[in-house]
């Protein structure tokens, strides 16, 4: 009777299901820089505030973000109140924007570790951030510098406590920093 239903016959297996959703437990700080590329390149809202901390969550400390000077100056009452909330409408308002097919880019060179303790570390970095979205007034690249503060929970998950954002060397108007697009999605 077993033989005939073919119960136990071997069968294709199925392909994974991809939900777009790649993330690792942030064990250290590398895993955090990991995981916040991986976010905007996967333009998952969820993962990328994962990355950031969150004292109901367990962290030690809130998240705050500090942008470029230039932008906070222009944009100071949005930034002097800028929070997870302000973080997770922005990023979806900005992802958003960008066509399916068309994946957003998080490239960070001559990107190091300046510090890393047991309870903290710092990681700088180049950025440009390449968004090909459909509003034609915003720009679509953010160059600047990247500078993060990361530290542990009483549990040992790292995430970013401090995000500074700071304008390139060389400016160039034809770009924003990630703080200008901030600025101009956070609506």
């Amino acid at each position: 009777m077993a033989a005939g239903c073919g119960l136990f016959s071997t069968r294709e297996p199925e392909l994974p299901t991809s939900g777009g959703q790649t993330f690792t437990p942030p064990t250290s700080p590398y895993i955090v820089v990991e995981n916040l590329k991986t976010a905007v390149k996967e333009k998952n809202a969820e993962s990328f505030i994962q990355c950031l901390a969150d004292t109901s969550r367990g962290d030690r400390f809130a998240y705050r973000f500090e942008p470029a000077a230039e932008i906070a100056a222009r944009y100071a009452s949005l930034f002097l109140t800028w929070n997870m909330v302000s973080e997770r409408q922005t990023f979806i308002s900005l992802m958003s924007k960008i066509p399916a097919d068309t994946p957003p880019s998080l490239i960070i060179s001559n990107d190091r570790f300046d510090v890393i303790t047991q309870d903290s570390a710092i990681y700088t970095g180049d950025y440009v951030l390449t968004v090909n979205h459909s509003i034609s007034a915003a720009k679509t690249r953010g160059v600047g510098i990247i500078r993060l503060t990361i530290a542990p929970n009483n549990l040992g998950q790292w995430s970013i406590i401090r995000w500074n954002d700071g304008a390139p060397i060389i400016a160039n108007p034809s770009y924003a920093t990630w703080s200008e697009l901030k600025a101009q999605f956070s609506n």
